[in-house]
């Protein structure tokens, strides 16, 4: 389809175009699609030429909404419907729009009237994760924090009884018990402290070169990858201008790389595969790398705050377990998702997209 075609102008009452975007759909005049102006500086293509066209309208709705107003539009109905989809923006963004849909008596002619709810819909995304770390943080609260202070209170007690015993040296072992597991409750509750502080201010974005992000994080964890011998496949694509928090998307990459080092097959030095490809106007990374693998079961929870791989190997590993729910949440944080692929004793894949 030729999108720089120049198209006749049509002539409609503009009234009541200025507080919101509006579309009119003409199926029976070779599918016309109208976009008002002001629906078009919301784009940010009100300098351009846009064709009168459904596909170029609806290429421009998210993939996962895309469908359900496509349909919409195939059932007509004089009953106004409220959709919600997001609608990407001139820059690459999105936004979350609610659109009033309602076919004329006829049924020649369906209009739509769309209102920004970005802010609307953020604000109750971020309730949604409230309360789920909530949830999360009671649940917390009454199983992984209880953990290291029973312990903590067992051994204190063998290091007072053994010293009412005279057992100075079984005491002093209590007593280092007692430190470790203080130090372990230490990290533990820094950790959580850090995490529930994400996205709690304004969020600053910029253009990132990625490239200078990822050699961040390797500068970051340099002793540790010259210690294990890990090596880097990084292509040559990745994007030098990606909006986002510099910040928190290099602790991304470094919470990513520390986990394949840490969790590398026993005499076998990690391999860490870095990918990237643009899906459907997200930016989409993947990091692979050959360790331990991930159990199948344990797939669905990895992301969970202070869940652990139950692998006997894994437990001998040291880490509060938070580190991949800090990844999820600045993920979400810049409005896209994060999965993992595994093979237990052969690889490990984290696929996010931004």
């Amino acid at each position: 389809m030729d999108h720089k075609k120049n198209y006749p102008s049509k002539q409609f009452d503009f009234e009541n175009f200025n507080f919101d975007g509006w579309w009119i759909y003409e199926p029976g005049i070779e599918n016309e699609f109208f976009i008002a102006p002001f629906l078009k500086k919301m784009l940010g293509v009100e300098n351009e030429m846009v064709p009168f066209s459904l596909e170029w309208f609806s290429e421009r709705i998210h993939s996962r909404e895309r469908q359900g107003f496509l349909e919409t539009l195939r059932k007509p109905n004089p009953k106004t419907k409220n959709l919600e989809y997001r609608l990407r923006m001139a820059d690459g963004t999105y936004k979350w729009m609610l659109c009033r849909i309602k076919t004329d008596q006829d049924q020649k002619r369906i209009s739509g009237i769309q209102t920004d709810i970005t802010n609307q819909k953020e604000t109750e995304l971020q309730l949604i994760r409230s309360n789920k770390e909530l949830e999360q943080f009671a649940y917390i609260s009454s199983h992984d924090l209880q953990s290291p202070l029973r312990h903590i209170w067992t051994f204190g007690d063998l290091a007072r009884i053994n010293i009412n015993k005279d057992k100075k040296e079984q005491a002093i072992k209590n007593i280092e018990k007692v430190l470790t597991t203080c130090a372990h409750l230490k990290n533990l509750v820094s950790d959580l402290l850090n995490y529930s502080r994400l996205g709690r201010n304004q969020i600053t974005f910029s253009n990132s070169n990625v490239y200078s992000l990822i050699s961040h994080a390797q500068n970051i964890l340099a002793d540790k990858i010259e210690a294990s011998g890990a090596t880097f496949t990084i292509p040559t694509n990745l994007p030098k201008k990606l909006l986002a928090n510099e910040e928190y998307l290099i602790d991304v990459f470094v919470n990513l790389f520390s986990n394949a080092i840490k969790y590398k097959k026993e005499n076998e030095p990690p391999k860490i595969d870095i990918s990237y490809k643009l899906e459907n106007h997200k930016n989409v990374f993947c990091i692979t790398d050959n360790g331990m693998g991930i159990p199948t079961n344990e797939l669905k929870s990895i992301f969970d705050i202070f869940k652990r791989s139950s692998s006997e190997s894994s437990l001998r590993k040291p880490g509060s377990g938070i580190g991949l729910s800090t990844v999820k949440k600045i993920i979400e944080l810049h409005g896209g998702n994060i999965e993992v692929n595994s093979k237990e004793g052969v690889y490990s894949t984290f696929k996010f997209s931004i």
